[in-house]
């Protein structure tokens, strides 16, 4: 397959308007965002949120003088994003993208806190229904085996990843209990 037949196939699965992974979307979008936000590159946020104005006013969601469009939104996420684009409509053209972006990822700060929080709290559950199945089984083997042992691997790490994105003080500890989990994955298996 080309290289543009891939590119194509994956803007179809990052659609905003493709109600299966309109979700999965804003949580990318606020991740790319929240890091090049920390890390102070303007440009990438100008060209990803310009991207994301295209696609609304083509879909017909938004006008081109930031107002809402004829079309109803079809999803939260549509409707999030138009949010943050007419809140903001009244700032100059040079800052305009930067309080888009600051506005939406500001709004799902805790957010990731949660997410973090969940992510541990699978790596608990997972690590009891090990013990568990162990204890009455004596042994575990093939899918199963390898599913939980894979969900407790990723959970610290994808907990690890969104604590970080989470807000002021809260990172810290968030940090700190995965990171907890991680080790403490190593040194129970043992």
């Amino acid at each position: 397959m080309s290289r543009n037949g891939k590119t194509e196939r994956l803007e179809r699965v990052l659609d905003i308007n493709n109600k299966r992974f309109a979700g999965f979307y804003l949580v990318l979008l606020l991740y790319y965002l929240r890091m090049n936000l920390l890390f102070r590159s303007k440009e990438n946020v100008r060209k990803v949120v310009k991207r994301v104005e295209k696609t609304l006013v083509a879909s017909g969601v938004m006008n081109e003088n930031y107002e809402p469009g004829t079309v109803r939104p079809r999803n939260k996420t549509m409707e999030r994003l138009l949010h943050a684009f007419v809140v903001n409509r009244s700032y100059s053209e040079e800052e305009f993208y930067e309080y888009v972006a600051v506005s939406l990822v500001r709004k799902n700060w805790t957010a990731f806190m949660k997410m973090s929080l969940f992510f541990a709290s699978v790596f608990v559950l997972l690590w009891i229904g090990i013990r568990l199945y162990v204890m009455y089984f004596l042994s575990i083997s093939g899918v199963v085996a390898l599913g939980m042992f894979a969900g407790m691997y990723l959970s610290p790490i994808l907990g690890l990843l969104t604590g970080i994105l989470a807000p002021g003080w809260k990172k810290y500890p968030l940090i700190l209990l995965n990171l907890g989990l991680l080790i403490f994955l190593n040194y129970s298996l043992v």
